[in-house]
């Protein structure tokens, strides 16, 4: 055996993805080998890992609590240790690429570029090498120990030290011929018999009788795809038989506790769905915002017109006047001055209608339906400068003290405000429907995090409140806001339901009420990795949505918009809940090559590894080699030319399967795209064209309207002292956060105009809205348009 100097790394970790969920090392180990044998040098340490807390997953694999790791030492201080213990060894991983990964990582959060394989002599997977030796596809680090009768005994935990020494012991095993392992590993656990497992039942649609069922290949180029699993077929005794029809398997997943739905075709793997859950939570955000129709009020009399509308059946009542005439309410208003000038205060005469008297024909009864929102509101007056102050960072606090209201009139006051902003977009959007179908939007669609502690500010455990906005790039136009929080529905009964049942001992897609997080341990991990580190909780009141239905529920919003439309672009932030709501939703669109979908990633959401130097070398290479060639083609031809050659050249992450286009354009922020529907060669020509104005520039700016404006939603800020204390003005019942965000959605797509982008451009065009870029409003419309709206005098004055 040679004298080579070998080092056995591993590391344990707060999580599986350094970009992603900006997981730290919080244990690393380096064993030096020479000759074969350990030479008693060793590097070890538990690190503090910058205060970020394991996920739970993480923490039952190594058992580092972050209690005890508080006052250990940061990364940047072994750094120079590591980097000297490992200068010119051949060093010895298993699964090289997860830790590779993550060290690599931790050096850019240094802000130093350092790469392993050019730091040490060589590098190699001790994973990697026992597939190959063992002849498997995949094998963890226990099971190879164990064809080799390596002792685990001492292990209770993984931790660095001891599975840097696990590798060393199988790493000289794996490279000696003459030792030959187990022919498979030893069962371990005790044996069971094989039972037969079922996927999540289709349902049956209550409105539509379509059964629904979303348990199927989300690969667009899979001839599985759209098409649904079928349960195991029944032996003579009505017990189910083992395995799937439809080439369909279910593999067992332990990060989620659960199966997975895996395609033999393609092989790629999706979580299952609750198709109950799924329809429940499109339904209960389908409703939201539907005006309620005028009907005869005798409640004492057995009157056949009960439940008959006044819009759906006019022969059934008959107009009787009004209540009162039209009087004008005298409003002072401060205008803003032109050219710099002063703002002028101004008389504003606001109109106060009548209510329409209606009579019912069948019993006689006299009843009238309001066509003023505002009539005998408490404090008309401050109607306008409280909704404006609360679309312009406004503090609850403050306009108590500013229009001396008592705070729970501000509450009813918001919630009067999100009413009107309900009904007015609802009326304007009807035509949204008809204008795209001759309009093609490029659509883009991320995620933003709040925080809400509503349960008691003095305790620093909030609840995270996820929206999910989807937003036309092209006008500005915001189509969906949603929220993954249930405020109407009977909160108490569900989780009633959720105790008195045992729900949470099955599995999410087998649950009664699957779309919401019942309980504080199935909180998910966040994945922003801008977000504090502080322990999580479900609200005690009202109920949060699991994020997987919360982004179905959206996008199938976002889908009966776009009912109409022949052709769309959407681009979509790295999210795992985007792969697998989108195909799932848009899967008979993607079938009839109606859309464009891309996944897109930047180096700081995990596409740090998609380009690495010699790649952006290359690029830039063949940009030149296409310019010299194509000397007469423009800049657009030849980039279009470049992204024709991407498709042609996926690249994957390591550790991984999902294939990636490598951005060609260095000055793009976005470093690759992952096509969510099917490629051929048609589809790549107008892909390559597409792709050149991949952007989410639409969501983003909305996102920062949120964040600068409305108050409730600014970015938390944990103490100077203490990481686990956040200070912010989010402290609040996600109710509000809810009702403020869609009263600024409609404030911002009907009221804001581009006057301030025209500026700055110095564009000499009249300022519009989004509604009137998109093409479903004439003008811009104020505040006072939205508060003073009714939909049963426009239903009048249109039937007139």
């Amino acid at each position: 055996m040679n004298n080579e100097r070998i080092v056995f790394l591993d590391t344990e970790t707060t999580g599986v993805d350094p970009q992603k969920g900006n997981h730290r090392i919080i244990d690393i180990a380096c064993i030096e080998y020479a000759s074969g044998s350990p030479t008693g040098s060793v590097l070890q340490t538990i690190l503090n890992g910058d205060g970020k807390p394991s996920t739970k997953g993480a923490l039952k694999v190594h058992g580092i609590t972050d209690i005890s790791r508080i006052g250990k030492p940061k990364f940047k201080d072994i750094s120079d240790n590591l980097l000297t213990f490992l200068k010119g060894a051949h060093l010895v991983i298993y699964n090289k690429s997860f830790d590779i990964g993550f060290i690599e990582s931790e050096f850019r959060h240094m802000g130093e570029n350092v790469s392993l394989v050019n730091h040490c002599k060589k590098i190699t997977c001790a994973m990697e090498l026992a597939k190959q030796v063992l002849g498997v596809n995949k094998i963890s680090l226990d099971n190879a120990c164990l064809r080799y009768s390596i002792d685990l005994s001492s292990r209770q935990n993984h931790g660095a030290y001891i599975d840097a020494s696990l590798t060393a012991a199988l790493y000289f095993k794996l490279t000696d011929s003459s030792i030959k392992p187990l022919a498979r590993t030893p069962q371990q656990a005790k044996h069971r018999a094989p039972k037969a497992i079922s996927i999540p039942r289709a349902f049956r649609h209550p409105k539509t009788g379509i059964m629904v069922q979303l348990n199927f290949c989300k690969n667009a180029d899979c001839a599985n795809f759209g098409v649904p699993a079928r349960n195991p077929a029944l032996n003579p005794d009505k017990t189910p038989k083992r395995g799937l029809g439809n080439e369909y398997k279910l593999t067992y997943s332990s990060h989620i506790k659960g199966h997975l739905l895996t395609c033999k075709l393609c092989n790629e793997s999706s979580m299952l769905i609750n198709n109950r859950a799924h329809v429940q939570e499109s339904m209960r955000l389908a409703s939201i915002g539907i005006p309620v129709e005028p009907t005869c009020t005798n409640s004492l009399e057995n009157c056949s017109n009960a439940g008959l509308g006044i819009y759906s059946h006019p022969n059934a009542y008959k107009k009787n006047g009004f209540t009162r005439k039209t009087r004008n309410w005298a409003i002072p208003a401060v205008k803003k001055g032109s050219n710099n000038q002063k703002p002028k205060i101004t008389i504003d005469m606001q109109p106060m209608y009548g209510s329409q008297r209606y009579q019912c024909k069948s019993c006689g009864k006299n009843f009238s339906v309001a066509l003023d929102p505002q009539q005998k509101h408490y404090r008309r007056d401050v109607n306008e400068p409280l909704y404006l102050a609360f679309v312009n960072k406004g503090i609850i606090n403050r306009q108590v003290d500013l229009l001396d209201l008592n705070p729970q009139t501000v509450y009813d006051k918001i919630d009067f405000f999100y009413q009107q902003s309900l009904l007015f977009s609802r009326f304007h959007e009807v035509s949204l429907k008809r204008r795209f179908a001759d309009y093609t939007p490029v659509l883009s669609c991320d995620r933003q995090y709040y925080l809400s502690n509503w349960n008691d500010t003095h305790t620093p455990m909030p609840s995270r409140i996820v929206n999910t906005s989807t937003v036309d790039n092209l006008s500005g136009y915001i189509l969906e806001a949603t929220l993954n929080f249930d405020s109407t529905s009977d909160s108490n009964y569900i989780k009633a339901e959720f105790d008195r049942k045992r729900e949470g001992e099955k599995p999410r897609y087998y649950r009664r009420f699957g779309q919401y997080v019942l309980s504080d341990d199935d909180i998910e991990a966040p994945t922003d990795n801008n977000f504090i580190n502080v322990p999580l909780q479900i609200p005690r009141r009202g109920l949060l949505v699991h994020q997987t239905y919360s982004s179905l529920a959206h996008f199938e919003k976002v889908k009966s918009l776009l009912a109409d439309c022949p052709s769309f672009v959407f681009f979509l932030d790295n999210d795992s809940g985007f792969r697998l709501g989108f195909p799932s939703v848009f899967h008979d669109l993607i079938s009839q090559d109606r859309l464009y979908a891309y996944v897109v990633t930047t180096a700081k959401n995990g596409g740090a590894n998609l380009l690495d130097a010699g790649m952006a070398e290359e690029l830039k290479t063949r940009a030149l080699a296409l310019k010299e060639q194509y000397p007469e083609e423009s800049e657009k031809q030849l980039w279009q030319r470049m992204w024709k050659t991407q498709f042609e050249r996926p690249v994957t992450q390591p550790g991984k399967r999902s294939e990636w286009l490598v951005n060609p354009n260095p000055n793009s922020r976005f470093v690759a795209v992952q096509p969510l529907t099917g490629i051929d060669a048609d589809s790549i020509e107008q892909a390559s064209m597409i792709l050149q104005s991949t952007s989410l520039n639409g969501v983003d700016n909305w996102f920062q309207v949120l964040r600068r404006l409305v108050n409730m939603l600014e970015r938390p800020v944990t103490s100077a002292t203490n990481s686990k204390r956040w200070n912010a003005y989010a402290g609040y019942n996600p109710t509000w956060m809810c009702k403020l965000i869609e009263i600024m959605r409609v404030y911002n797509n009907f009221c804001r105009t581009n006057e301030k982008s025209l500026k700055n451009k110095r564009i000499d065009d009249i300022p519009t809205t989004s509604a009137q870029r998109i093409g479903i409003a004439d003008e811009v419309y104020s505040a006072q348009d939205i508060l003073s709206f009714s939909f049963n005098r426009e239903y009048l004055a249109y039937n007139e």
